[in-house]
């Protein structure tokens, strides 16, 4: 987990309140040239209004979680401004796209970027749940090499002027990439099924005080591969069903905006659940989560299988028909059950276990303070002996009340409180 230092503080404090700001102007400008685009009779799902105000929607509240006060660690603080911002750029890459695009030549580099950026957005929600859980930086540094070269790739290769004429890109008819870029995609894609994969696992291993929060992480990875089966869910529909290509288009920018909103609210409440006792309200949000998120792969598989059983049997009867998705229904609502209550399973609150067992959770930094505090120290004499600014003292000091489970509200004098934990565990180790 990352740690506040004065000028590391004062960056992230600038960053929280200029980052939404920058969101929320960028999005209105790139919200304005959408809807002129429109009345100008370019009529395509990138200027639907549902579509601008899905991702616009996405951007600010994301920034607007990012910069709450208290909430995040720094390092998690950035990952999701970053986050805000790739899906910023998303919107306003639709904008100058649309507004570059000639019909009747050949597609601007612009097309071919905001063809690729949609995979950005999901990479970056996997840098956070990797950064949160301390994942080494090697897969990380993998991630972004072969998203950095999978954009180039398709900005220059990709010809997705179809979309801009009408055609979803959620429709295989609206695919138009080489084969080195499909390759590309196809590497991202398992990379992003690795990492919650990856994190589950590591869930299973946790300390029981932090695993609603490592089990919130793997959730909120697997938000981005469950995005990429929906296209492929859109992609059957439009293709063997009734779904016209730009609504089903409009509906895949609906639920990737919902999922990054959601994958964000995960990866917040999982930093903050790292410092609160377990048996917080937050663990209903884990509950829900999982079995949102399962519930959402299982309707996907629903509408794939389903769509694919009616095409099938359309020669056979209706009768059939409805048998065959009834049992398609009711075997992926068991597997469902099944699979939400063997996660749930690992999702057992720990046993209250005294403060003083509480302090192995401190940074050796945070023991310095809470050592000082305990001798008596305020803070202004805390900062100076340790040649740190009052402010990060304080930061410290807001780290070691929560890891110790010191509420606020609770009517105790916290740093006395503390300060006593610290004595009687000193009193221990010395008997």
């Amino acid at each position: 987990m990352g740690r506040s230092s004065g000028a590391g503080g004062g960056t992230n404090l600038a960053l929280r309140a200029v980052t939404p700001v920058l969101v929320l102007v960028v999005c209105i400008a790139a919200a304005v040239s959408l809807i002129v685009a429109r009345g100008a009779d370019v009529a395509t799902y990138v200027t639907h209004p549902v579509s601008i105000v899905a991702l616009g929607g996405a951007a600010v509240s994301i920034a607007a979680i990012a910069s709450g006060r208290k909430l995040l660690t720094t390092g998690s603080t950035s990952w999701l401004l970053a986050l805000s911002a790739s899906v910023t750029v998303y919107l306003a890459l639709g904008a100058i796209a649309t507004a570059t695009h000639d019909p009747s030549g050949p597609s601007s580099v612009w097309v071919g970027l905001w063809g690729a950026w949609w995979i950005v957005p999901l990479v970056i929600v996997q840098l956070t749940a990797l950064r949160i859980e301390l994942i080494t930086p090697r897969w990380a540094a993998v991630l972004v090499v072969v998203t950095a070269i999978a954009v180039a790739v398709a900005t220059m290769l990709a010809a997705p002027s179809a979309p801009f004429m009408g055609v979803a890109p959620a429709a295989p008819a609206g695919w138009n990439s080489s084969l080195i870029l499909s390759l590309l995609t196809l590497l991202i894609c398992t990379a992003l099924v690795v990492a919650p994969l990856a994190l589950a696992l590591r869930a299973r291993r946790t300390p029981a005080q932090h695993r609603a929060a490592a089990l919130l992480v793997a959730v909120a990875s697997s938000v981005p591969p469950l995005l990429i089966v929906v296209c492929v869910g859109l992609a059957v529909l439009t293709s063997g069903g009734d779904v016209a290509p730009t609504l089903g288009s409009v509906a895949y920018y609906v639920a990737y905006s919902i999922g990054l909103l959601v994958a964000a609210v995960a990866l917040t409440a999982a930093d903050r659940l790292m410092t609160l006792r377990p048996r917080s309200p937050a663990d209903r949000l884990v509950r829900t989560m999982v079995l949102g998120v399962s519930a959402s792969y299982g309707v996907v598989a629903i509408v794939i299988a389903g769509t694919w059983i009616s095409a099938t049997l359309s020669d056979v009867g209706t009768t059939a028909t409805v048998v065959a998705i009834t049992t398609l229904v009711l075997g992926v609502a068991l597997l469902w059950w099944r699979a939400s209550t063997a996660l749930l399973r690992h999702d057992r609150p720990a046993v209250d276990e005294p403060l003083t067992a509480r302090l192995v959770l401190l940074s050796p930094r945070e023991n310095e303070v809470l050592a000082l505090v305990a001798d008596g120290c305020r803070d202004a004499d805390i900062a100076a002996r340790l040649h740190l600014s009052q402010r990060t003292v304080e930061a410290h000091l807001r780290r070691v009340f929560q890891k110790l489970q010191l509420d606020a509200d609770d009517g105790r004098n916290r740093r006395l409180v503390a300060a006593r934990v610290w004595l009687e565990s000193s009193t221990l180790r010395s008997g």
